[in-house]
């Protein structure tokens, strides 16, 4: 639901209307990009990184070894904080 806030192009009144009403039944199947083993490019086109980030993200894992949690993330530069707990519905480590 915290997702539903990034369809900027809903006014405010629209998006609490749409809270209201809307809910989520059940968790839905998603599939998880492994930060351990993911390439470049994988990374990159996750919808809430970008290359630099991606880069920060390979740099990491070479330089100090396997990524446990995404705590370990937040350490990169441009890494998103505010969307921190969407972001690590998507990840696996």
């Amino acid at each position: 639901m915290e997702q539903i806030d990034e369809f900027t192009e809903f006014s405010p009144e629209a998006l609490s209307g749409l809270k209201q009403r809307f809910m989520i039944g059940a968790n839905p199947d998603v599939t998880k990009i492994n930060v351990n083993t993911a390439s470049l490019n994988q990374l990159a086109y996750f919808p809430y990184f970008n290359r630099n980030i991606a880069k920060g993200i390979i740099t990491r894992r070479s330089m100090k070894g396997k990524i446990s949690n995404i705590e370990e993330l937040l350490d990169i530069n441009d890494f998103p904080f505010d969307k921190v707990k969407i972001i690590a519905l998507y990840l696996e480590f």
